[in-house]
């Protein structure tokens, strides 16, 4: 990652996204160097989020393909190259659409986290009443309002169909 001061989550995303490029693609990257040219307002960059977008580019660019416009992406990626997680979707849904884009994939579950609700279970045993009380994450749906389509996906050769 050059042009910008990455953390090292940032700079381990963009290790992981090379390996699981090189996984999908059977291309031995380990004598190669790739280089991701992160495009920003921010002076610092921090967070994996950007794993899958680098993961998708390095497989398109390995295998001399061309990305379809109107397509973003964003999320964690694990070493087995499955999309894990991102915070911010409707901040990154907005900014995606003001650029153009027209498609924004997500990690299965990145619903916005409205707060917690209480659920309550309650079971007896021996004439004895045992309750269980657990607040459990309440979300909302994807957010209809920011005019653009969003659709979850769980790995990288999931996200790979709508970008090729």
């Amino acid at each position: 990652i050059n042009n910008v001061l990455a953390d090292i989550t940032t700079q381990y995303s963009a290790r992981l996204a090379a390996d699981v490029a090189s996984k999908i693609t059977d291309i031995d990257l380990s004598k190669v160097d790739i280089f991701y040219n992160v495009i920003t307002n921010a002076s610092v960059v921090a967070g994996g989020s950007a794993g899958s977008a680098m993961a998708v580019s390095t497989i398109v660019a390995l295998e001399n393909k061309e990305l379809k416009p109107g397509v973003v992406v964003t999320g964690s990626i694990d070493e087995k190259g499955n999309i894990v997680s991102a915070g911010g979707i409707r901040e990154k849904a907005k900014a995606a659409k003001s650029r153009g884009a027209k498609l924004f994939l997500v990690p299965k579950n990145s619903g916005e986290v409205r707060g917690y609700k209480r659920e309550t279970e309650c079971k007896s045993y021996n004439d004895v009443v045992y309750c269980e009380v657990k607040h459990v994450t309440n979300t909302t749906d994807f957010p209809k309002d920011l005019g653009i389509e969003i659709k979850e996906v769980s790995n990288i050769k999931e996200a790979l169909e709508y970008f090729i």
